[in-house]
Order: structure tokens, then C-alpha cells, then sequence
């Protein structure tokens, strides 16, 4: 029965992936409403205004909120982003955020790739993947994402599926 569940999941994300890919041209704005506080040698500014939508709300069962980032590296000496945000469960059954949510980080208007391998004591990968039972939140996951410049990076959390175009980001002025 699992095993006819995973393929039907899997095979309706496939349908949305190859749905996506023929997308149009939707051009966002983002307010640019820096707040500078340089607080330890490794972090980021966020921004008071989000791409889209809020910096915390509800996405389908699960209720997000993002929280900051901070600048790292990974294996191969990359400069990355690690973006914190807490999840919590409000479906029927237990959830892990890795499975119920899609993370994106863009800069300059183009995705970044997932950044693996963070050499860094303060990164724990682990959190994204914990079940969580209903009613529970779980704070501390962690986005990481290889960057491209100094630009501003926006930060967006999706259901992974969903009917729904909501969409709950936050933007990042790297220092």
C-alpha cells in the first residue's frame, strides 16, 4: 500500500515538474526595504519586506515561518546561504517539512542550486527530515543554497502539492 502511495506522489509531482516547465513570464516585484543590523560575522539581513506574500503563514496543513540565514561554506570551499524556518504539522498525520514543503532561493531572478555538505558547527541538516506528529513544530530547519554574488537572495516556501498559489517568502540582503 505504501509502495502504490510513493508512486502516485511521485508520479503526480512528475506532472506538475513537467507543468511548470512550460510556465509564462511572471514578473514579481520586491521592495527593496533593507534593515541593516550587522549582528555576527557570518550573517545575513533580512529584509522587512517579502517577495510574495509574508515572511510566516499557512500553507495548506502546515503553518511556516522564516526566520534568518547565515553565510557559510560548503565542501568545495562555495559560498552559501543557510535559511532557518520553523514548520509545524497541522495535518492527520505525522510530516516531515523536507516532504510536505518545496524551498527555493533565488538572486538576480534566477534559482540557486541546493548547497550540500555545509562545513560549518551551526548547520544541522537533519531537522528538515524529522517526522513531526500533528500539532507539533519543529524549529531550526535549514535551507542551504550555493550563491552566485553579493546580490539580495529571496527565500520562498511552497506546499509540495498543492492547488494553491500561495507562496510564503522572504528576502536576504547578503553583507
Amino acid at each position: 500500500m505504501k509502495k502504490k502511495l510513493l508512486a502516485l506522489v511521485l508520479a503526480l509531482v512528475l506532472v506538475f515538474a513537467m507543468t511548470a516547465c512550460g510556465g509564462g513570464n511572471d514578473n514579481q516585484s520586491a521592495s527593496d526595504d533593507s534593515s541593516s543590523s550587522a549582528a555576527a560575522e557570518n550573517s545575513v539581513a533580512d529584509d522587512d519586506a517579502a517577495v510574495t506574500g509574508s515572511d510566516e503563514g499557512v500553507l495548506g496543513d502546515y503553518v511556516v515561518k522564516i526566520n534568518d540565514a547565515q553565510i557559510g561554506t560548503d565542501w568545495e570551499g562555495n559560498k552559501v546561504i543557510v535559511i532557518s524556518y520553523d514548520f509545524t504539522n497541522n495535518s492527520d498525520d505525522a510530516a516531515s517539512a523536507m516532504w510536505a514543503l518545496v524551498t527555493k532561493a533565488f538572486q538576480n531572478g534566477i534559482e540557486l542550486e541546493s548547497a550540500y555538505g555545509i562545513e560549518e558547527d551551526w548547520y544541522d541538516g537533519d531537522t528538515v527530515d524529522k517526522q513531526i506528529k500533528p500539532g507539533a513544530t519543529i524549529t531550526g530547519c535549514q535551507a542551504a543554497f550555493v550563491l552566485d554574488d553579493n546580490s539580495d537572495v529571496e527565500f520562498e516556501v511552497t506546499e509540495l502539492i498543492s492547488f494553491s498559489d500561495e507562496v510564503i517568502a522572504k528576502t536576504f540582503s547578503i553583507e
